[in-house]
């Protein structure tokens, strides 16, 4: 059994594992029944918190191009990326942004590649702080603490060598010629991007996201359903959730996502039909945001939808 197989079939067993979990057990006509008593009010403004989200995101990605790509262009990209992160596996709609950026707005793929680094490292950083706050003040888990601490540690170990030059002895060894320099160049995109003058853009907007992230979660549990979670209960979901949610195991984290939800609500004494009906009513507004965005983006472009759903090609330099 070669590699490749092996890790499909962990894949497999995990996803069945993940389903398995979160099905069985289920009361399927409780799920409507437990839906009924949903806050319309709390739906709306969870929806209205995810619209904003989104202006967010396309402000970090603006202000960390630093004048390279104008707000309109962020704001398509992230509205193209969010959705294809929901139909294709991997969270390969992150490449589709930079590939469209570059294809529509003439972005340079370094900077692209830089900012993209950036954004994903910004957010490990945040969810590595929130899960050892959690784990430390809420949840009272030694091994979740030590996790997150050395979570949180390697991040910072990653920044360092980032920004220091241990690297370019490695990159040197790369045989073709091409991918090196394209590596070369990425990396001092990046470098840029971590700079003191981007420093305070960066930890602002990416602070700026996060404060929407956790609000669409405390509108959702707090105002949309009947669970009476407290605000640091809404976080441990919200935490939980995220993680699960950046795991790139599923298309749009369905099924994890889920079964994230279920698992933190459960320790609050909530029923595991109506966490599941929660779950996949939150899921659900995710997806029906990022596809009334997308429409919306299709028809204001004229891209071919049927082209933007397939794979993103690699990304050549």
């Amino acid at each position: 059994m070669n590699r490749s197989t092996a890790t499909t079939g962990l894949k497999a067993v995990a996803i069945l594992g993940v389903f398995a979990y979160l099905l069985l057990g289920v009361q399927y006509d409780e799920l409507l029944y437990s839906l009924q008593g949903y806050s319309l009010f709390g739906l709306f403004l969870t929806a209205l918190l995810m619209l904003l989200s989104y202006f967010a995101m396309a402000l970090r990605w603006q202000l960390m191009a630093n004048g390279s790509c104008t707000y309109q262009a962020s704001l398509e990209a992230t509205i193209l990326g969010s959705f294809l992160n929901m139909m294709l596996p991997a969270k390969t709609g992150e490449l589709s942004k930079i590939a469209y950026l570059k294809a529509a707005y003439s972005l340079d793929l370094n900077l692209g590649v830089a900012i993209l680094f950036a954004e994903r490292f910004a957010d490990i950083v945040v969810l590595s702080m929130l899960l050892v706050l959690t784990s430390v003040f809420i949840l009272d888990s030694d091994n979740l603490i030590t996790a997150s601490i050395v979570f949180l540690l390697l991040s910072t170990a990653v920044l360092l060598l980032v920004k220091s030059s241990y690297l370019h002895p490695f990159i040197e060894k790369i045989p073709i010629q091409g991918m090196r320099d394209f590596v070369i160049n990425a990396l001092q995109a990046t470098q840029n991007i971590l700079t003191l003058g981007l420093a305070t853009k960066y930890i602002s907007s990416t602070a700026f996201l996060w404060f929407f992230y956790l609000a669409i979660h405390c509108s959702f549990f707090a105002v949309a359903t009947d669970f009476e979670l407290n605000f640091l209960q809404i976080v441990t979901v919200f935490v939980l959730s995220t993680v699960a949610l950046s795991i790139p195991l599923t298309p749009g984290g369905i099924g994890t996502f889920h079964a994230s939800i279920v698992f933190a609500t459960s320790w609050y004494g909530i029923d595991k039909n109506a966490a599941l009906t929660a779950a996949i009513a939150l899921h659900g507004l995710i997806f029906l945001m990022d596809t009334l965005l997308f429409s919306t983006l299709i028809l204001a472009r004229g891209i071919n939808w049927k082209s933007a759903l397939k794979r993103p090609p690699e990304l050549e330099p």
